[in-house]
C-alpha cells in the first residue's frame, strides 16, 4: 500500500505547552508558600503575629498600637477580684529590665475595678537609658505595661504604701 502516515507536530507542541506551564505553577506555588511562611514567621518566637498582646494573670490587653514618637495607644482591663486605687500606668521597652527610668502616668479615672476595661492613649514608652523609645516605621517595638497602685483609697503612705505590678507584654508595629 502506497498510502504514508502524515505526522503533525500540534500534538508534541500541545503536551510541551502543558508541561511547561504545569512548572509554571509549581514554581508560582513554591514562592508563595516561601512569601506566606516569611510573613507569618516575621517574630523571633515565629509563632504570633504582631501586634500582640499578651497579659499576665488577672489581666487582659488588646490593640497595641506605638507611634514613631514612642507613645502607645493600648486597651486593657483587670479580672483580679479586688480593685486598684491611685492607679498610674507606665510602658517601658522589655530591654528595660526596671521601673526606675519609668514614668508613671496616672490613669483618667485613676480607681481601676475588677472587670474594668481602660483604654489608654499615649502613653510614652521609655527605653533603659531612660529615652523615649522612638522608632522607624514599620518596625517593632516590644515593650511592657507597668501599674503602681494602692489597695486603699486615699493618698499613698506607709500605711497605703504602693505595689508594681507588670501587666503584660506586647509588640506593636510603629506607625
Amino acid at each position: 500500500m502506497g498510502g504514508s502516515v502524515k505526522k503533525t507536530e500540534s500534538g508534541g507542541r500541545y503536551s510541551k505547552a502543558l508541561w511547561i506551564a504545569s512548572i509554571l505553577v509549581l514554581i508560582v506555588l513554591f514562592i508563595a508558600t516561601i512569601i506566606y511562611n516569611y510573613m507569618v514567621n516575621n517574630q523571633t518566637s515565629g509563632v504570633n503575629l504582631w501586634p500582640s498582646c499578651v497579659g499576665q494573670p488577672s489581666f487582659n490587653c488588646n490593640g497595641p498600637m506605638i507611634t514613631t514618637y514612642g507613645t502607645l495607644n493600648i486597651t486593657f482591663s483587670q479580672t483580679s477580684g479586688a480593685t486598684f486605687y491611685n492607679t498610674e500606668i507606665a510602658c517601658l521597652s522589655t530591654t528595660n529590665s526596671s521601673s526606675n527610668n519609668a514614668t508613671y502616668t496616672p490613669l483618667t479615672n485613676t480607681t481601676l475595678k475588677s472587670g474594668q476595661q481602660v483604654s489608654v492613649t499615649g502613653l510614652i514608652c521609655y527605653l533603659q537609658s531612660g529615652k523615649m523609645g522612638i522608632a522607624a516605621i514599620g518596625t517593632k517595638f516590644t515593650g511592657r505595661l507597668d501599674l503602681n497602685y494602692t489597695k486603699s483609697f486615699g493618698a499613698a503612705s506607709v500605711e497605703n504604701p504602693w505595689y508594681t505590678i507588670n501587666v503584660a507584654v506586647f509588640q506593636a508595629k510603629v506607625s
